[in-house]
């Protein structure tokens, strides 16, 4: 169960406080969700979806720029645009999923004409790392990250014990959330 409440609280965002749903999420992000029919929904909360197919994990989660709260005070300095943010959250979300007694991963930034392509993104990075089996119940993970400028920050998490084994649905799962003009 603590692993389940984890997993569910690390991609909490503010809109939870708004009491806003995923399909709201999608919409004011311009975001589409496209799951296979054969990828099963095992669960649904405010600020993110989560489905599984066979021993394969996925969930997905909307951040919208313009629900993201900076609460900032320093009389030299401005606060930080919210587009500049991502890079930051994006690794404090890592942080919290890495295996940090076992740090193995690979990393790529995607070029920027595949993100648009793709993901109708402006960044997008991909992650395969050993997951903190403290916290869940998979040994693995990829995760997807991406941000178009002023609209959303998203993100798909596939978590399981094998990574290559789930390779082809991955392959197919791969753009499943992406900006409506991908």
């Amino acid at each position: 169960m603590a692993k389940i409440i984890v997993s569910l609280l690390l991609f909490y965002t503010t809109v939870f406080a708004n009491n806003v749903d995923f399909d709201a999420l999608l919409s004011e992000s311009k975001m589409v969700l496209e799951v296979p029919e054969n990828v099963r929904q095992i669960a649904s909360n405010i600020a993110q979806k989560q489905f599984e197919y066979q021993d394969l994990n996925i969930i997905y989660s909307i951040n919208p720029i313009a629900r993201i709260t900076i609460d900032y005070e320093d009389p030299h300095n401005s606060a930080p645009h919210p587009n500049d943010l991502f890079a930051m959250l994006f690794n404090k979300k890592l942080e919290y999923l890495i295996d940090k007694r076992d740090y193995n991963s690979y990393e790529q930034v995607m070029p920027l004409q595949m993100a648009k392509e793709k993901w109708g993104a402006t960044w997008v990075k991909i992650v395969a790392f050993n997951l903190d089996q403290a916290i869940f119940k998979h040994s693995s993970a990829m995760l997807i990250a991406m941000h178009k400028n002023d609209l959303s920050d998203a993100y798909i998490l596939f978590t399981t014990d094998n990574l290559q084994k789930n390779k082809s649905i991955i392959k197919k799962l791969l753009n499943s959330l992406r900006f409506q003009d991908a």
